[in-house]
């Protein structure tokens, strides 16, 4: 960290100078460079004149921030697929983020319209925010209702994808006064419809190789016609409404309401890589229908009725009220918010291939095959957050003290209807003549209990209530005029309570798996020894854990700050069910004799030291951070891939190093280059069950990100000009793990992992007495390699996922 150990030279004049974000991130307006914490902020400027429409484009340019599946977010390194949230979120002083409860659980991140800034505080914090949280906070602030001027915000935009549909957007905002100093309000109302480039393609499989030797070619599909184009479409609606109340001059009441939802016409993962050729656009994936349960193979009967959906659609809509009273006076600023959150949603994940390899060790899906899953999850919760906190003063000490409470109740249903299992002529191997109940069905031999409403073969539902109360605090006390010393601490209590209820034939844990009946005369399927158990408990866990906070930062003048801070984060455990006997071996390559029904809390220690400068009377300005995580009791989500479950465990210990650096430049007044840089890498400390020492930790993102971008405006006078930007992601190829991972358990020889890739986006346009109009490409190179290739074990299957193609587009707005 160079800029530290200098003075910056002074100029006799001033010259042009990188304009700050003004953040809370200590919960007190403070410009970025001040703030003696990590963070990353983009203003509501930044939003709009990069062209950011969603949190994963923020993502792509913050050093030290990953995204993955299920919207789970890693920084720097400490990220999981299991339990609780790793990253606490929240919309202005309300968490939203969810637990890992059952397969589908995502939280829902709110679009990017209409907000003031996106703030993201790297590292534990839980001295501040009420929820805690064990890596880091995100922070979504929207526009406070403005008690003594109007102003409105309208956008909109059309666009197209390379090889791909059409996008549009409409955005609307306006406040102001209702009555002068006493009653103001806010409105908003968003609509973006996301175009689909992945085609859904009618025909048959077929197997061209068996033996692999064509690579992802070996799986061939006579194609007959296309079923639906660009059917990955989504659309997204949103609004929000809040009125504030000021009856006196200390005191504002805001009453708010979100509301959120998005649509999912077909949500497709990856496509299968023997239709799809990037290089011309045509990403192609097969739609798999219901066939006619009459209908015959080799003269025989092989489908039974079901209801499944021809494309995986799914509905998440999300409505967010709170109450905000905020009150202060010479000495003391308080704050009170009262939120309900009320979340339900549910997807399709076609499962076609999926059970027909695994169960039935077809090597191409049949005409008529179908399975699908699906997932619903619902969310409810209640939180009140109070604090207390001394305004700016001449006192060297200012302090914060705060209570939360939480009563959050999360629930998760799974079913799995298919039409091929309940007259299969073979599941491992199992026909109908075989034990224990030769003469019936191979179905029944293998599972002991017929489908569920006659075509449900996997049921699982679980209700989380997790309810939290907690007290948090900080002092900083200024030791010297230019030397903070800071102390916090947080005392949480949190206790858990899991139901879960499984049924359906894949989850019987008495399934004979064609095991000799032992009874003369013969057995009975569903009864006797035979009769079905299954996974029905009631877990309960409390825990106390106390997380304290130790920062010093020196404020060496206005232009320069160095800090360092040592702070532990604490994530609750969990709970789950036992998996069914058909993981036995699974598990046992493992060294488990049986899964786990519960797992403890984990927590890290976050050390890390910092530094922010402002050089060049404000030409330029840096902004870096070095630091180390050490991870405990990793809770951590374990396939097993023989079977098709999951479990989740404390894994041991694992440590996370790494740094992050930003720098921004304005040469001139009308010319500003920015550049981001950051490095991770998150090991297991020791050896485990699922990974050895030395091992990386799955889910924490590309080891190297680097960021550039610039802006260049040329004024045409009268409040007009004319810009072009443009902005590079440079991201390494992910460590691998898991599937990816020769030295894993679960390795897949024949994946290909993903590689690294750099995206680069570019805008031209005018601003013209507020209206503004430009052109824009998105992925402008159009990288399109995949972004992994995945082998479908027990099959000549091969898929593969991709970045969304070039996107081109217009856009207008107007701000007043």
């Amino acid at each position: 960290m160079v800029p530290l150990l200098g003075a910056t030279p002074a100029f006799a004049q001033s010259g042009p100078t990188v304009e700050e974000v003004v953040v809370t991130a200590t919960r007190s307006e403070s410009q970025l460079s001040k703030v003696p914490i990590s963070v990353a902020a983009v203003s509501q400027e930044q939003i709009e004149n990069k062209g950011l429409k969603e949190f994963v484009d923020v993502v792509r340019l913050t050093p030290g921030v990953a995204i993955g599946g299920n919207n789970r977010i890693a920084i720097r390194g400490v990220s999981s697929s299991a339990g609780a949230a790793t990253t606490g979120v929240y919309v202005d002083d309300v968490p939203i983020q969810v637990r890992q409860v059952g397969y589908s659980a995502s939280t829902l991140f709110p679009s990017l319209f209409d907000l003031d800034r996106v703030e993201i505080l790297r590292g534990p914090q839980g001295t501040l925010f009420g929820a805690g949280s064990q890596g880091g906070t995100v922070r979504f602030i929207q526009p406070a209702p403005n008690f003594n001027s109007f102003s409105g915000h309208a956008r909109t935009e059309v666009s197209t994808l390379r090889g791909g549909g059409m996008g549009y957007e409409g955005g609307v905002a306006v406040g102001g006064p209702i009555i002068a100093d006493k009653l103001a309000f806010r409105v908003s109302g968003y609509f973006r419809r996301n175009a689909g480039y992945i085609d859904r393609m009618n025909g048959q499989a077929f197997v061209r190789d068996p033996t692999l030797a064509l690579g992802t070619k070996s799986m061939g599909f006579n194609v007959t016609g296309t079923a639906y184009e660009d059917s990955d479409w989504t659309e997204t609606t949103a609004g929000r409404a809040a009125l504030a109340f000021r009856p006196t001059e200390n005191l504002t009441i805001t009453a708010s309401v979100n509301y959120q939802k998005i649509y999912q016409h077909d949500n497709i993962g990856s496509v299968w890589s023997t239709l799809t050729d990037a290089s011309s656009g045509d990403f192609r994936t097969p739609l798999f229908s219901a066939g006619d349960p009459n209908a015959l193979l080799n003269g025989q009967r092989y489908l039974t009725p079901a209801v499944l959906p021809d494309y995986n659609k799914g509905n998440d809509h999300m409505i967010l009220p709170y109450l905000t009273v905020d009150w202060s006076n010479d000495a003391v600023h308080f704050v009170s918010t009262t939120s309900g959150i009320d979340r339900k949603s549910y997807r399709w994940g076609d499962s076609t291939t999926g059970y027909g390899f695994a169960y039935l060790r077809f090597a191409a899906p049949r005409p008529g095959d179908k399975s699908s899953s699906l997932l619903r999850d619902n969310q409810k919760n209640f939180t009140q957050e109070v604090r207390l906190q001394s305004v700016p003063s001449d006192s060297p000490l200012t302090w914060l003290i705060g209570a939360f409470y939480t009563n959050n109740r999360q629930g998760s249903l799974e079913t799995t209807p298919t039409n091929f299992l309940g007259l299969a002529p073979s599941l491992f191997g199992i026909t109908a003549e075989s034990d224990p109940f030769p003469g019936t069905s191979a179905f029944l031999n293998t599972f002991g209990t017929p489908l569920l409403q006659n075509s449900i073969v996997y049921w699982a539902e679980s209700v989380a209530r997790e309810k939290q109360l907690a007290g948090f605090a900080q002092l900083d006390y200024k030791i010297t005029p230019e030397l903070t010393l800071t102390v916090g601490g947080r005392y949480a209590k949190n206790e858990l309570t899991v139901r879960a209820f499984q049924d359906g034939p894949e989850n019987n844990l008495n399934a004979p798996y064609g095991f000799e009946c032992p009874i003369p005369g013969g057995c009975t399927p569903g009864t006797g020894i035979f009769t079905p158990e299954y996974a029905r408990d009631t877990l309960h866990t409390k825990e106390k854990v106390f997380n304290p906070k130790f920062s010093i930062a020196w404020q060496r003048d206005s232009d320069n700050l160095l800090y360092a801070t040592a702070a532990k984060g604490f994530r609750p455990g969990g709970a789950q069910v036992r998996l069914p006997g058909v993981c036995d071996e699974a598990l046992a390559s493992y060294g488990y004799s049986e899964s786990p029904t519960s797992y403890k809390s984990d927590s890290v220690w976050s050390y890390e030291a910092g530094s922010k400068n402002r050089l060049f009377d404000g030409m330029v300005t840096f902004d870096g951070s070095i630091y180390m995580v050490k991870w405990n009791k990793i809770q951590t989500n374990i396939t097993l891939p023989d079977c098709g479950y999951n479990m989740v465990d404390n894994l041991g210990k694992a440590t996370s190093k790494g740094f992050d650096a930003a720098i921004n430049m304005r040469p001139t007044e009308n010319l500003g280059l920015s550049a981001a840089l950051g490095y991770n890498s998150t090991k297991f400390d020791v050896t485990t069950p699922a990974f050895d020492k030395g091992d990386y930790v799955p889910g924490t993102g590309s080891p190297w990100t680097i960021t550039v971008q610039g802006d260049y405006t040329y004024p045409l006078g009268d409040d007009r000009e004319l810009y072009v930007r443009a902005d590079a992601t440079y991201s390494s190829a992910p460590r691998r793990t898991g599937a990816d991972d020769p030295g894993s358990p679960s390795y897949n020889p024949r994946n290909t992992p993903t590689p690294d890739s750099t995206i680069v986006n570019a805008r031209v346009g005018a601003n013209l007495q507020g209206v503004d109009l430009s052109l824009f490409v998105n992925n402008l190179f159009n990288f399109n390699d995949p972004m992994g290739i995945n082998y479908t074990r027990r099959s000549v299957l091969f898929t593969e996922s991709y970045s969304r193609p070039r996107m081109i587009g217009l856009s207008a707005s107007y701000r007043y």
